[in-house]
């Protein structure tokens, strides 16, 4: 940006502010690093001093045996996408608006899914936390079989689709980042194969291109968002679009923190509070039943005569979003709050027995969207993805239960007989007055 002069966001000049959106950005880091260092350590010595207490003889790994399989939980997670396709299918009136709303973002498409709630939009990504948190379980005892990797893979691929053709990354980047989480735990300290960097590259390289290829104009012959962004790479080269993520797309977290500080010099309000906590509230109802006059939108009346999207929606960052609410006191607090909060969603690691809880890993796979974008709208609808794929798996653990009573189930896994083994404790433990 300095080499270039390039400081304007959408027309307005926020070279002013730029050297405070920089020392902005060096204090939120140096307290995030700070704050979860201190916390983890707090968080470990804790740990240590009270060590979980597991019965004698029995094994930690024994509790996946209540958790139902993989081809049961793939198939509720298939589900999630299929109810997805039905519901943009009755919205657009029929299945004809889902090829509509695949070839790229347009007028008529945003005008439609306006007052959608957005947990309709995350209903693949419920699927892909299930299986990747029962993957998780399954592999804290053994090594995946390869009917459940089967099964596995086709529900993260399905779970993918929608998010992709749509061009939405706050669902694709977490679903990719739960599939890490969950497919190398046990590699953590292992040396990465070649093999993978290739994938990775192309992967990578879609994200970053995906931001100039998602509306319908944006796209050349190709209709689909795979398709155009690789006719982008083609025509433009490798390193173009790499350069133009940098410059023209993800510096905009960096010009909203300059503006925000140029708004608050000229005396613009701050929001103590409805920047971040106001914004969360209403963020999961539809935008009919939202208040008209958000915050955030507030800001972009002010500043373009619009609000977000209307005609300009630059993306905020956790720090902007901290910025508009308490300037630099936000930023500290806010930073702080949030390392304490990492802190303690690391401990216990990804470790056997694999204590890992589907809101943790939802959370950890929300981090990167979270922070670099609207944060404040995005936490509610993890959330609700974090207890719509929890409800779906105690449902589908009661129903295998009642199986497993009656008889051996495929829906049921206990590779090792560990229910029988756990029978045999509990009634060796309860004496005959229940005790």
């Amino acid at each position: 940006m300095i080499n270039d002069r390039s400081y304007l966001l959408y027309g307005v000049n926020i070279e002013p502010g730029f050297q405070y959106a920089a020392f902005a950005g060096f204090v939120a880091v140096a307290v995030l690093l700070i704050s979860f260092l201190i916390a983890e350590r707090v968080v470990l010595t804790s740990s240590e001093s009270s060590p979980t207490a597991v019965l004698p003889g029995v094994r930690p790994s024994a509790s996946t045996m209540r958790w139902p399989s993989m081809p049961a939980v793939g198939s509720i997670a298939i589900l999630w996408t299929l109810l997805w396709v039905a519901l943009q299918a009755l919205i657009g009136g029929g299945a004809g608006y889902l090829a509509t709303l695949f070839a790229g973002r347009n007028e008529v498409n945003s005008e439609i899914q306006t007052n959608v709630p957005n947990l309709v939009g995350a209903l693949p990504m419920v699927g892909a936390i299930m299986v990747c948190i029962v993957r998780l379980r399954i592999s804290s005892s053994r090594p995946l079989k390869v009917s459940e990797r089967l099964w596995f893979w086709m529900a993260v691929a399905l779970a993918l689709i929608p998010p992709l053709a749509l061009g939405t990354r706050r669902f694709i980047l977490p679903v990719l980042v739960a599939l890490l989480l969950c497919v190398s735990t046990n590699k953590w300290k292992r040396v990465l194969s070649p093999r993978i960097f290739l994938p990775a590259i192309v992967v990578t390289l879609l994200l970053m291109v995906t931001p100039f290829v998602r509306s319908e104009g944006s796209r050349g012959e190709s209709d689909s968002l795979v398709g155009a962004a690789l006719e982008y790479v083609v025509n433009e080269g490798v390193g173009e679009p790499v350069r133009q993520f940098f410059v023209s797309y993800d510096t905009e977290m960096f010009n909203y923190v300059a503006l925000s500080s140029i708004a608050r010099q000229s005396g613009y309000p701050y929001g103590y509070g409805e920047a971040t906590i106001g914004e969360a509230a209403v963020a999961a109802l539809p935008a009919n039943l939202s208040p008209e006059d958000l915050f955030s939108d507030q800001f972009l009346q002010a500043t373009y005569g619009g609000s977000c999207g209307q005609p300009y929606c630059p993306v905020p960052s956790i720090v902007g979003l901290l910025m508009n609410d308490l300037d630099l006191v936000g930023v500290v607090i806010g930073m702080t709050l949030l390392g304490v909060i990492l802190a303690q969603l690391s401990r216990p690691k990804f470790n056997p027995p694999y204590r890992v809880g589907v809101l943790t890993l939802t959370l950890w796979a929300g981090v990167p969207t979270l922070i670099r974008g609207n944060g404040a709208k995005l936490l509610p609808i993890y959330l609700e993805v974090a207890v719509l794929a929890g409800l779906s798996l105690v449902a589908l653990s009661l129903f295998v239960r009642r199986q497993r009573l009656s008889a051996p189930s495929a829906f049921y896994d206990d590779p090792a007989g560990y229910g029988k083994f756990e029978s045999a404790q509990r009634n060796r433990l309860i004496g005959a007055d229940g005790v």
